[in-house]
């Protein structure tokens, strides 16, 4: 399985997703530093999405 190291998902002035909305298409680099998509995900298989805040932190 794919760990995705980050993903910019959505821009600043996005509307927030409602539950249960299909995600928009997202595409990241994964820890081989290959590009993934979401939609490459089969039905079958999990996904990790693994994001974090790096603005306006110290590291």
């Amino acid at each position: 399985m794919m760990f995705v190291s980050l993903i910019s998902m959505l821009s600043l002035n996005a509307e927030p997703l409602k539950v249960g909305a299909k995600l928009p298409e997202l595409k990241g680099k994964n820890q081989d530093g290959k590009e993934i998509a979401l939609k490459a995900a089969d039905g079958d298989q999990w996904m990790v999405i693994f994001t974090y805040p790096k603005a306006l932190t110290g590291g």
